[in-house]
């Protein structure tokens, strides 16, 4: 847990330092706020709760809304919106192929990662997106490695690590 909070409070640090104390820096931060606790949670419990999702949804919303307005921005928004329904649509189509493999939080969660993610380019959310999936194979690699068949890996985790290394290193 230590080192989540961490890694997050780096990655605020870090977006800090480049953008300023700008108000794009909202949306990343509203993200985090409740994938940190979604995180330990699909950890500890393999399960994403509603509420908390729910409240995920609304910071993000009232971030980009904030963020839009101040910077007279309207184009992050609608990309955003764009990249949530985008990954939340990918996310269900995986959900209907891969059965137990991928659960209905970590849909419910999609958009919230195609959100933060597609805020900041295209670019980025494709770049989050596929260093979270990455870091789930390897993750999974090291399960079957070790022998533990039938575990179920909670996603949630390497999704929002994607995500961290794609804010990181956004432009």
């Amino acid at each position: 847990m230590l080192l989540v909070v961490s890694l997050v409070s780096a990655t605020i640090a870090l977006l800090t330092v480049r953008c300023g104390l700008s108000p794009t820096l909202c949306v990343p931060s509203s993200f985090l706020a409740t994938a940190v606790p979604l995180t330990v949670l699909d950890a500890k419990t393999r399960r994403l709760p509603n509420w908390l999702l729910g409240i995920g949804y609304g910071l993000l919303l009232a971030a980009a809304a904030a963020a839009g307005s101040a910077s007279r921005d309207f184009v992050s928004p609608l990309r955003a919106v764009t990249g949530a329904a985008a990954l939340t649509a990918f996310f269900v189509a995986l959900y209907l192929l891969a059965g137990d493999d991928i659960g209905g939080g970590d849909v419910k969660l999609a958009g919230q990662l195609g959100f933060v993610l597609a805020w900041h380019g295209w670019p980025t959310l494709l770049v989050g997106t596929i260093t979270g999936w990455a870091l789930a194979a390897v993750g999974a690699a090291v399960v079957r490695a070790r022998g533990s068949q039938g575990v179920v890996l909670p996603l949630a985790p390497y999704l929002v690590a994607g995500v961290i290394v794609a804010l990181a290193g956004a432009p």
